[in-house]
């Protein structure tokens, strides 16, 4: 009864099942498949695919820890395709974010990243990289960071990172520049 429902005819044909042994769960996958030659025999394999199921449920676990994470941090998360276009932008619940995510779908970053595109095109981490972006006639600051991703084979596939708003403190950094200016400007005037 365990390969009820397994055809050889099909290709990928496939049972799993898990069964406990010495008090442990153990996974397995059964296929089948009909060996070339016009014969009737048949190769039936048994894996134990427990160790597969144990990544797996860990890579389930893993990702899930990450789309929290993305929920608890007040940055950006972005990730862009091989053209290096913007294709996901997880934002935090704030009103700014969820205004200029359609804006950026699609952009090429190298094209809002010009002090980063250097590092880019040579395929390298960046940080602390500023843009400027304006919404509702705004100028906001966005500073970026970000790590090229490279399939197992090394080919590469785009680019992902944070970003986060720092418009109010660019702003507060200019307005104590200019306190000190204006400072240094009286007391040079008072000499």
């Amino acid at each position: 009864g365990l390969v009820t429902g397994l055809d050889p005819r099909s290709t990928g044909s496939a049972v799993d099942y898990a069964v406990r042994v010495a008090g442990r769960l153990k996974a397995f996958r059964i296929t089948a498949r009909i060996l070339p030659g016009g014969s009737n025999h048949v190769l039936v394999v048994q894996t134990d695919s427990t160790r597969f199921e144990a990544v797996e449920q860990r890579l389930r676990e893993v990702e899930r820890r990450q789309a929290d994470l993305a929920e608890l941090t007040a940055d950006w998360l972005w990730t862009t395709d091989e053209e290096l276009r913007f294709v996901e932008l997880a934002a935090p619940s704030d009103p700014f974010w969820r205004r200029v995510q359609p804006r950026l779908i699609g952009q090429r970053c190298v094209d809002l990243l010009e002090d980063a595109a250097e590092t880019i095109a040579r395929r390298r981490p960046f940080r602390d990289v500023v843009a400027s972006i304006t919404v509702d006639g705004t100028v906001h600051r966005l500073h970026f960071n970000g790590k090229p991703i490279f399939s197992t084979d090394g080919i590469f596939r785009g680019y992902f990172g944070i970003a986060a708003d720092v418009t109010r403190s660019y702003e507060a950094e200019r307005a104590r520049d200019a306190a000190r200016s204006e400072e240094h400007t009286s007391e040079l005037q008072s000499r």
